[in-house]
């Protein structure tokens, strides 16, 4: 009887320690996302020169838009298969990635709609380069992570 107890117990405190650390996974994309999202929106402000009624108006909409656009690309995204690659898998998959670029210039094509009710014609226009420059920045930090050595964990240390 004792041994079906601990057996019991030892069953719902693996369970809840993997349920929280999934909770914890996702909270931290969510984070990570959160944290990105007001970094993209500092460039936009600085770029545009956008007034604080401004910032507030757009946040709104480039939020929505910044969800949409996550949502495209895993919808969208797919790992190259391992192994040899085909010449049909190839095409396959730049036909694919060629149908997200169209996905996603549309859902921009339909958002500069909604931020011409926010921005003066001038900062609509400068919006593009304000994305461009967040692109590089990410790109830019993806390569550095890229270079930098990897740190293990190691116990023995």
């Amino acid at each position: 009887m004792k041994k079906l107890l601990l057996i019991m117990l030892m069953l719902v405190a693996v369970s809840t320690s993997s349920t929280t650390v999934v909770a914890q996974t996702r909270g931290g994309n969510q984070d990570r996302e959160e944290r990105l999202f007001i970094a993209k929106m500092k460039v936009i402000q600085e770029e545009l020169k956008l007034d604080e009624e401004q910032t507030e108006k757009f946040a709104v909409i480039y939020r929505k838009y910044d969800s949409d656009m996550r949502k495209l690309f895993k919808k969208r995204y797919k790992r190259k298969p391992s192994g040899e690659l085909t010449m049909a898998q190839a095409l396959k998959m730049t036909n694919d990635h060629i149908d997200m670029k169209i996905d996603l210039l549309k859902l921009q094509k339909a958002y500069y709609k909604q931020y011409a009710n926010v921005l003066t014609p001038e900062q609509l226009l400068r919006l593009d380069r304000a994305e461009q420059r967040i692109q590089f920045e990410i790109m830019k930090q993806g390569k550095n992570r890229k270079d930098r050595p990897r740190r293990h964990n190691n116990n023995n240390d």
